[in-house]
């Protein structure tokens, strides 16, 4: 039997896949990178990163890409996440400030710094089989020029939520519970709110804004799927009708336009299980995807990326339990997200309505193990009251952790 064509094959083109492939690039492994969609494809107005992702992006040796005109600076967080409307401000936060992203042009930044590196980045590829073999993996990868095949020692998973790769290897991939995001992009002008996020709660689930590099507006509404009627207008339609209940971001859109479209996408914290094994492991969403309130989608991909690396490396190299402290890191952070995650939900002080009190009982599907801290539930800068017009919340209101 021929031996493997190259030492490892990445499915998938987004942040984890990326950053898996330049680090292990950097470590002299050959890496080819299989991307099922083109270019300006991925269809998400943008993300909220914290000040932490240019620790990841500087271990990749690509900071740079944060000087781009599609990151913008947010140097506050607004929140009334229980009785007051309270604020943080990032100018002496440790990791500096926050960042809002254009996620098609940031993806297509990270790719471009890839092939910059001479990774070879393939688009427009669709994983359909992944074959054991002596040696290591048979891929099937179809194109519209027809099909074709790799060889790899080793593949890694950077799917996504479909977590494709490990599910055809013998994985589950199990949400908590039907929470979703009601996602749209509402046309601008955004000026006056550029720098600063908002996130509001009410009874039936919470909602975030924030403006975008094109001078539009982002607006997330995460609620139970039981709550989303089927249909486009319906959809909108009841999305709006919602916005009676958070009065601060209706004020905040006051003057914008019409939602330029708007479609529903899980938003379920949800774990693959298991998450590696002899010659491939799942990284990103593919491993576990967080609740959106983390805040921590693409800096989690970034990070997990690095440590993907480091364990496929360290395989390499004849460390027959790399893959096993790989999976054991992942499962211990997926437990202590789901168990901060119960103790904000229960923080915004609603458990009498069904939404938030399913979600501060929830569980992991099977995992149980101990906290660690979560950003920005958790972080222990000083925040700040702030006058609530919509609310008449005295500004002394309690100081437990909130997002900020």
């Amino acid at each position: 039997m021929r031996a493997p064509s190259l030492d490892v094959l990445v499915v998938g083109a987004g942040p984890p896949g990326i950053a898996t492939a330049l680090a292990l690039h950097a470590r002299g492994l050959r890496v080819v990178i299989a991307e099922r969609r083109v270019r300006g494809t991925r269809g998400t107005p943008g993300e909220t990163l914290p000040g932490r992702v240019r620790s990841a992006l500087d271990a990749l040796g690509i900071a740079d890409v944060l000087d781009d005109w599609s990151c913008t600076p947010i140097r506050s967080h607004r929140a009334r996440w229980g009785p007051a409307l309270r604020e943080r401000h990032l100018a002496h936060d440790p990791d500096g400030h926050a960042w809002q992203v254009d996620r098609d042009g940031f993806d297509e930044l990270l790719r471009l710094r890839a092939v910059e590196r001479g990774i070879d980045v393939r688009l427009g590829m669709r994983c359909t089989s992944v074959v054991p073999e002596t040696g290591g993996w048979r891929i099937a990868l179809d194109q519209e020029r027809g099909r074709s095949s790799l060889r790899a020692a080793f593949v890694v998973d950077a799917t996504g939520r479909s977590a494709f790769v490990a599910r055809r290897l013998g994985a589950r991939h199990e949400r908590c519970d039907r929470t979703v995001a009601v996602i749209a992009g509402i046309l601008g002008p955004a000026a006056a709110r550029c720098g600063s996020t908002l996130v509001e709660v009410c009874p039936d689930g919470w909602w975030y804004a924030a403006a975008l590099p094109s001078d539009d507006i982002a607006v997330n509404f995460v609620t139970d799927a039981a709550l989303v009627p089927v249909g486009a207008s319906a959809r909108t339609g009841a999305l709006f009708d919602q916005l009676c209940n958070a009065p601060l971001i209706e004020r905040y859109l006051a003057g914008c336009g019409s939602p330029a479209w708007l479609r529903v996408v899980s938003a379920a914290p949800a774990v693959t299980s298991p998450v590696a094994g002899a010659g491939w492991l799942a990284t990103g969403d593919a491993s576990s995807v967080h609740d959106p309130l983390a805040f921590s989608g693409v800096t989690k991909a970034l990070e997990q990326g690095l440590s993907s690396a480091a364990a496929i490396a360290a395989w390499f190299g004849g460390d027959p339990l790399a893959l096993d402290r790989y999976r054991a890191a992942a499962e211990d952070d997926f437990a202590a997200h789901l168990q901060a995650r119960r103790a904000c939900y229960a923080a915004a002080g609603l458990s009498r309505f069904p939404f938030w009190r399913q979600r501060a009982a929830s569980s992991a599907p099977s995992l149980a193990r101990t906290s660690a801290p979560w950003w920005p539930m958790t972080i222990t800068g000083p925040h700040r009251a702030v006058p609530d017009p919509a609310h008449d919340a005295p500004a002394a209101a309690s100081a437990a952790h909130v997002p900020a």
